[in-house]
């Protein structure tokens, strides 16, 4: 075991650093790393075989060959998420560009499409995403249940998210903010294209 915590991180925010050293330095990401894949493997979801995948399974092993982890673990899972009603609005994201954000200013400021994007994605069950997901269908639902939907929205075929892929966050979120513009431009450019009437013209109506 001691030459397992030599073994290098092959993924992550830390990759390069040893097992050692992120169990020793951020036990939060190591806690939620290993809920990650315990989530996985309850829904029964399969990772791409691949050197990241290795290097997770295996510090996963080795994080919880250690009593005080799986202590831990036993606690928040005794515990639940402890998010009431009242709460709710208070919970920081806690991943991607708006982790500092709370999940009411999210659905607040959902004009800026980061609400559309989050609601869009596919999540792991448990993890911090999913769960602000939730929490942004269930704000949705009085707005959406007043008018029959014409188009049901289909269940997104993008894999399953990951909450520390910010560039990929941003690359959607510019996508999303370009077609706001494109429809918004789309309504002057058409009345420009009319031809003008001269005053007192008759328009044979």
């Amino acid at each position: 075991m001691e030459v397992q915590g030599d073994y290098v991180l092959q993924f992550g925010k830390y990759k390069g650093k040893s097992f050692r050293w992120l169990l020793e330095n951020d036990v939060g990401y190591t806690v939620y790393l290993i809920k990650n894949v315990q989530s996985e493997e309850a829904a029964g979801l399969c990772m791409a075989d691949s050197h990241s995948k290795d290097s997770l399974q295996s510090f996963g092993s080795y994080a919880l060959s250690f009593q005080e982890i799986q202590a831990l673990l036993t606690y928040e899972a005794g515990r639940g998420d402890g998010v009431t009603a009242s709460s709710e609005d208070d919970q920081l994201v806690g991943f991607g560009a708006r982790a500092k954000s709370r999940w009411k200013e999210i659905w607040d400021s959902r004009g800026d499409g980061y609400a559309d994007f989050v609601i869009g994605r596919r999540c792991v069950p448990g993890t911090r995403m999913s769960r602000l997901q939730q929490n942004l269908l269930k704000r949705q639902q009085p707005t959406t249940s007043s008018t029959p939907a014409e188009h049901p929205m289909k269940a997104p075929a993008e894999p399953l998210a990951m909450e520390e892929d910010v560039e990929m966050e941003r690359e959607m979120l510019s996508i999303h903010n370009a077609d706001l513009q494109v429809q918004s431009y789309a309504m002057p450019v058409a009345a420009a294209a009319l031809p003008r009437v001269p005053p007192g013209a008759k328009t044979g109506f």
